[in-house]
């Protein structure tokens, strides 16, 4: 009997003890993963665009056509300026002029500038040849218009091969 006394009180306080359980928590520490240095992503930066330089040839298309144009006149204006006489030459050369004035009224890109300049002083030797002619000059100061004419034409045609590179 004592030994079920004995068993008895030990269940009474094993039930007893049981009531005052609690469950304790102990925290576990965590790892987290740690940055890479990698930065974060952001917005794209806008290509920047590189210009292609442009040949003075392509620059200067719109007025070598109206160039071309001008002078056809100026070529067709010379030929009857050419067979005219002193007396009936003066309307003729006002016509050179005229269209040496739409020549020069031309927007030359600068590339080109140097090729309007040599052909508009070609132009104004011309002219100047004619005029001496109606003023009855000799032939050698007609000649040097003439010749001084023909360089300028030269210098226009080496500005024209230089802007065609």
């Amino acid at each position: 009997m004592r030994y079920a006394l004995v068993l008895m009180v030990f269940c009474v306080l094993l039930a007893g003890c049981a009531g005052n359980v609690s469950t304790v928590v102990i925290p576990t520490p965590t790892v987290e993963p740690q940055s890479t240095s990698t930065p974060a992503p952001t917005s794209t930066p806008e290509p920047t665009l590189t210009p292609v330089p442009q040949t003075c040839s392509v620059l200067s298309e719109s007025f070598l056509a109206e160039t071309k144009t001008l002078l056809a006149e100026w070529d067709d204006a010379k030929k009857v300026a050419q067979s005219s006489t002193r007396v009936t030459m003066g309307p003729q050369v006002s016509m050179l002029q005229e269209i040496r004035r739409r020549f020069m009224g031309l927007n030359a890109p600068t590339c080109a500038k140097q090729y309007q300049d040599a052909m508009a002083r070609s132009m104004n030797k011309t002219m100047d040849s004619y005029l001496a002619f109606m003023q009855n000059l000799s032939e050698s100061a007609v000649r040097v218009h003439r010749e001084m004419a023909a360089e300028a034409l030269d210098e226009a045609n080496q500005a024209l091969a230089e802007m065609a590179r």
